[in-house]
C-alpha cells in the first residue's frame, strides 16, 4: 500500500496538487508513516504539505524504490524441526505456495502474499512465519506457522502495540513494546 498510494502522494507533490485524505493506506498507518518522514502534517484532521520537504520526499521515494525491489518471501536456509522449509512472508502463503514459480498465476501468488488473512492449514508443506493480521497478547505459534504481528502501530491497551520476532532454532519469541515517536 505504501508503494502504490505513496506514488500518488509523490505525484500530488510534484504536480502541485492538493493531498487527498481518502485511501486505504492512510487509514492503516499511512498518515503516521508520512508524518514520520516529515512530508505531511495534520491540520484540523486534513493532510497538509510540509514546507522545505525536498530532502524528506527524496528519502521517501528512495525507500519506496527499495520496497519495490524486495522479494515477496524469503525461504530461509534453516529447516524447521518438523522438517519443513521455513518461509517468511508478509501474509500467509501456504495455500498458494505451489504457484510461486507459475508464470501464469504470478499475480494470484503476489496478491495472496500481500493480502491473505487465513491461517495456514494443518497439512501445509512449509513452516510459514508471517504477520499482516494483528494478534493480541503475543505471537500465534502453531506447529506449522507463526504469526508475529502484534500490532506495533496500535495503541489500544488490548495486548497490542508490540514488535515481535521469532527464532526458528529455539522456538523463542522476543517482543518489545513500541512507543509513538510522532506528536
Amino acid at each position: 500500500m505504501m508503494v502504490g498510494y505513496g506514488a500518488l502522494l509523490v505525484k500530488a507533490y510534484e504536480n502541485e496538487k492538493p493531498l487527498s485524505m481518502y485511501n486505504t493506506w492512510y487509514s492503516n498507518g499511512g498518515v503516521d508513516t508520512l508524518r514520520s518522514y516529515e512530508i505531511v502534517k495534520l491540520i484540523e484532521g486534513k493532510l497538509a504539505k510540509v514546507e522545505n520537504h525536498a530532502k524528506s520526499l527524496e528519502r521517501f521515494k528512495d525507500d519506496m524504490t527499495w520496497m519495490k525491489n524486495l522479494p515477496l518471501y524469503i525461504e530461509l536456509e534453516v529447516v524447521h524441526p518438523s522438517g519443513k522449509p521455513v518461509v517468511v512472508s508478509h501474509a500467509p502463503i501456504d495455500s498458494v505456495w505451489n504457484l510461486k514459480d507459475d508464470e501464469k498465476r504470478k499475480y494470484t501468488f503476489k496478491q495472496r502474499a500481500l493480502t491473505n488473512r487465513q491461517n495456514p492449514h494443518q497439512g501445509a508443506k512449509i513452516f510459514n512465519i508471517f504477520g499482516h493480521t494483528p494478534r493480541a497478547n503475543g505471537p500465534d505459534i502453531q506447529e506449522h506457522y507463526v504469526n508475529v504481528d502484534t500490532g506495533c502501530y496500535i495503541e489500544d491497551g488490548a495486548g497490542l502495540g508490540k514488535l515481535c520476532a521469532y527464532c526458528v532454532e529455539t522456538g523463542e519469541t522476543v517482543c518489545v513494546k513500541c512507543t509513538k515517536g510522532i506528536d
